[in-house]
């Protein structure tokens, strides 16, 4: 039995992006079981003092700048 946002979504498993996303989230998983360190990029604004993708990339943040 499909319900209805399972039958909306079918067609994104599919789609060029989902399925670079489902990839590179096997590679994550498989870097995990064979113990190697996780990389984290450097967050950089958008536009120069924009947003930045906060670390889980589910939302949005500030960016803190010094003033020295």
């Amino acid at each position: 039995m499909q319900t209805y946002s399972v039958g909306r979504m079918n067609h994104l498993f599919g789609t060029k992006v989902v399925g670079a996303v489902m990839t590179e989230t096997t590679h994550i998983q498989a870097r995990e079981v064979r113990g190697e360190k996780a990389v984290e990029l450097p967050l950089l604004p958008l536009p120069p003092g924009g947003p930045v993708p906060t670390g889980d990339g589910l939302s949005w943040a500030e960016l803190a700048i010094s003033k020295a």
